[in-house]
């Protein structure tokens, strides 16, 4: 199956209509049988089996993850004060996990 840009752009607004696949606050988060009928939905309105867009997400996710860091660390090093997004297709499509995810900074310890 091919990925465009415009179907995995619906496949990440779909996967936010559905905050107990990423917010670990939500009540059913940890409820592995409504978590696969969210996975059911997203898969009949794709048109797409659920391992195929389970790996799909998890590339993309893992994408937004590094960027993620990547502009923490530019925010806290010199040119903190520029606000730049990523140039990532889809980055702003991830706009519902900006607040939920927090890259962890680098502690330094010394001997």
């Amino acid at each position: 199956m091919e990925w465009t840009n415009d179907l995995m752009l619906s496949f990440i607004s779909e996967y936010g209509k559905y905050p107990l696949l990423w917010d670990n606050t939500h009540p059913f988060y940890k409820s592995v049988p409504k978590k696969n009928e969210a996975w059911d939905a997203i898969s009949e309105e794709l048109g797409i089996e659920v391992p195929d867009l389970k790996r799909k997400m998890t590339s993309l996710l893992a994408t937004y993850r590094k960027l993620r860091h990547k502009l923490a660390m530019t925010k806290s090093g010199s040119g903190a004060d520029v606000d730049t997004a990523p140039v990532w297709f889809a980055y702003k499509a991830f706009a519902f996990l900006h607040n939920k995810y927090h890259p962890k900074t680098k502690v330094n310890i010394e001997a």
